[in-house]
């Protein structure tokens, strides 16, 4: 499971299946800081957010801390995929990462 801090005292999920065959997304979501860490008693964090580290090693799950990545390691991913004809168009993006609007921050108790 990758963890990066949403702000808002959220974090953003992504949960990956690592294979010789490549990486899967199984699922991204945004959850509430206490809800991730309750959703994440069986799973490897990895993170490069040394907050997230200490907050999910506080509650004994296990940690791999990584470095942040860098751009040109973006730009590299971003270019293998283009070759590989792994594009989207605009037309069929999905805006996956959108956190509570204010209203719904402060109805919530959030």
């Amino acid at each position: 499971m990758a963890a990066l801090d949403g702000g808002r005292n959220e974090v953003f999920l992504g949960e990956y299946e690592v294979g010789s065959e490549g990486t899967q997304l199984i699922s991204e979501r945004l959850l509430a800081r206490d809800e991730w860490l309750e959703s994440a008693a069986d799973a490897v964090i990895v993170t490069p957010d040394n907050n997230l580290a200490e907050a999910a090693r506080a509650k004994g799950l296990r940690v791999v801390e990584m470095a942040r990545p860098r751009s040109d390691l973006i730009a590299k991913l971003g270019w293998r995929k283009i070759v590989r004809g792994e594009t989207v168009s605009a037309e069929a993006l999905e805006a996956n990462y959108t956190g509570r609007s204010e209203t719904e921050l402060f109805v919530k108790g959030g």
